[in-house]
């Protein structure tokens, strides 16, 4: 597994096949255990993610409506807070260059939506915006990679491959 990443580094090799050998490696898969159970939400969870500025947050959200943020080496939950939305949460990402503090989600509702999270502050200070809406459920969300801070898109039921922003209520394609 070592030569396999130093390979990727000095080569250049793709990510997909750095993925392949980790994972067809029996010594490797035989090295994971579980570390911790987290249980906090009331649902089936749908979603989690890392935070993406250091990794140390674990987002989850729930058929509960709910988004934890959690520590997750520790195994507790740093802030609870309802989402805004009006069914289950199938994605919750953190947006990068915000410190931990713009998330986007969408769920069942077909909502689509920004959550901004004062430093410091509880769930009562938890601001939530709605970006758009699908008609029918919205499942996945994916970060524009030019933009990541900005831009992302929403995908749903309806077919519809949408493209939104942070700044603004709603964008056309190709205006981030």
């Amino acid at each position: 597994m070592f030569n396999t990443c130093y390979d990727r580094e000095l080569s250049g090799c793709s990510e997909r096949h750095v993925r392949r050998a980790i994972s067809s490696n029996v010594q490797c898969l035989q090295l994971m255990c579980l570390q911790r159970k987290l249980e906090a939400h009331a649902g089936c969870v749908n979603t989690v993610s890392f935070d993406t500025e250091g990794g140390d947050v674990l987002i989850s959200g729930s058929d509960d409506q709910k988004i934890l943020l959690w520590d997750w080496q520790r195994g507790t939950v740093r802030l609870r807070f309802d989402s805004g939305h009006a069914n289950n949460i199938f994605q919750a990402r953190m947006l990068p260059h915000s410190s931990g503090s713009r998330l986007i989600t969408c769920a069942a509702d077909g909502q689509v939506r920004l959550v901004e999270l004062p430093e410091g502050a509880g769930s009562l200070s938890v601001a939530k915006t709605l970006l758009g809406e699908h008609m029918g459920r919205a499942h996945k969300l994916a970060l524009d990679p030019l933009n990541p801070g900005c831009c992302f898109y929403s995908s749903g039921e309806d077919g519809q491959l949408e493209t939104k922003g942070t700044s603004q209520p709603l964008f056309k394609r190709g205006d981030c």
